[in-house]
């Protein structure tokens, strides 16, 4: 953000950079010392989740605790400019917040339906896009999306390896990525998803795309590093 960059990670670690990213120190207060698992910055606030439901809001004075109302582990956070914030994680979690993370509520899933089996499926990355349409990622393969920030949802694709990073461009423009080199990609902001060749064996756990050039990066175990010039049609 216009701040700088914010990483989180084990024993409730906070890393914050300068404006480039070229430096980076702890902050100078840690408001927890379970993990911290997602972050995500918007409009000068920035939330970090984690362990037992904790969700913590830093908006320039420091970080705080909010109330989640779950002790679930939250693995994934994301926020839009106008203020709709969505986290996810463990056995099918998924709260919504619409005023920037102050308040959250549970949206209610009939998980053994959507996912055709009796379990409620970890969830592992959400995405936010500024017209408040909401994406996310799971086990058993699972994408849900919903477009009235969060009040219906649909599901938009249904797999067998679970899906762990999720990337969406403004443009539309998006790649799931997961277990034994699973890719999939969207050209419609996620209403529709099409499973793209294996190039790895092993599991990714993100994918980012750079525009122009149409170059794809996902990345995995091991410092593995995938990119494809072609919207993932090949990879090297």
């Amino acid at each position: 953000d216009a701040r700088g960059g914010v990483a989180v990670g084990a024993a409730g670690v906070i890393l914050e950079s300068d404006v480039d990213g070229a430096g980076w120190t702890p902050a100078a207060a840690q408001p927890t010392t379970l993990a911290l698992l997602g972050v995500a910055c918007g409009e000068g606030r920035r939330i970090a989740v984690g362990q037992l439901g904790e969700l913590f809001i830093d908006d320039g004075s420091g970080w705080r605790a909010v109330a989640t109302g779950t002790e679930q582990r939250l693995l994934a956070v994301a926020l839009n400019r106008s203020g709709l914030a969505v986290a996810v994680g463990g056995f099918g979690s998924v709260l919504v917040s619409h005023d920037a993370g102050e308040r959250w509520e549970a949206p209610v899933f009939d998980w053994p339906t959507i996912v055709e089996d009796f379990a409620d499926p970890h969830l592992y990355d959400v995405d936010v896009s500024d017209a408040g349409v909401i994406t996310l990622v799971g086990e058993f393969g699972i994408v849900m999306r919903s477009e009235d920030a969060g009040k219906t949802w649909q599901r938009a694709y249904k797999g067998d390896a679970s899906l762990f990073g999720l990337h969406i461009d403004p443009s539309g423009e998006g790649y799931a990525v997961g277990q034994q080199g699973c890719a999939l990609r969207t050209v419609d902001g996620g209403a529709s998803w099409e499973a793209l060749s294996h190039a790895y064996e092993g599991t990714l756990f993100g994918a980012l795309a750079f525009t122009p050039g149409d170059v794809v990066c996902a990345f995995g175990l091991q410092g593995t590093v995938l990119v494809s010039p072609d919207f993932g049609d090949t990879w090297r």
